[in-house]
């Protein structure tokens, strides 16, 4: 991969000109309000040439693959 026009390295960080009223700026973190919670997460998007999953759910108590033990229509009988 080229880029069409020329990359020029940072020079040292020592031999940066920064004006003084940017030096003597004070910089706050950002407000965060402690009673919202974190940022929600999302699940990742599938790709277009990705599948889903094709795994059933599986009853533990009968071993049947058409519910699982929560929905079970037999839980409750002996």
């Amino acid at each position: 991969m080229t880029y069409c026009e020329e990359i020029h390295p940072v020079p040292p960080e020592d031999s940066w000109v920064v004006p003084l009223d940017i030096i003597e700026r004070e910089i706050s973190p950002p407000y965060v309000d402690p009673s919202k919670p974190e940022r929600r997460r999302y699940k990742r998007c599938r790709g277009v040439g990705e599948s889903f999953s094709t795994r059933k759910n599986k009853c533990s108590v009968y071993r049947d693959f058409d519910h699982k033990r929560t929905t079970c229509p037999n839980r409750n009988t002996p």
